[in-house]
């Protein structure tokens, strides 16, 4: 099964996963894709926001910059909150996330890309961390 990290897909994955242990159909785990991580995102001191605002030379620039940055906390905290439910909910052994990526997949390199999050030796690693 494949479903994105918001809500309301995890809500219907969990859903679906429902009908089809009732159907007595098999189940071999979730892929969730376009995942924020947060933990490549590191915390920033209370001086970063006057480094950033005198390296961009910009101080409204700076301010965006840094709301984008908590916008983006917040959204990989929202995503690995809603990760944890759907493994809980569907006591599922194999999650398998892969990230939100630059550009959207289209051709052969951008399945490579993805290739190393489905199918590489680290896939494992983060079926361990969904679980924990």
């Amino acid at each position: 099964m494949v479903c994105g990290p918001q809500g309301e897909p995890v809500t219907e994955a969990v859903y679906f996963h429902r009908k089809l242990v009732e159907a007595k159909l098999p189940f071999g785990g979730v892929i969730v894709n376009k995942v924020h991580y947060e933990s490549e995102l590191p915390e920033y001191g209370d001086g970063f926001a006057g480094e950033l605002e005198e390296a961009l030379g910009d101080g409204d620039l700076a301010r965006r910059v840094l709301r984008n940055y908590d916008d983006y906390r917040v959204l990989a905290a929202r995503d690995q909150r809603n990760i944890k439910r759907l493994t809980a909910e569907m006591r599922a052994r194999a999650v398998i996330q892969v990230p939100h990526l630059d550009t959207d997949v289209h051709d052969l390199s951008g399945l490579m890309r993805i290739n190393r999050y489905l199918f590489a030796a680290g896939a494992k690693e983060r079926t361990a961390i969904a679980a924990d």
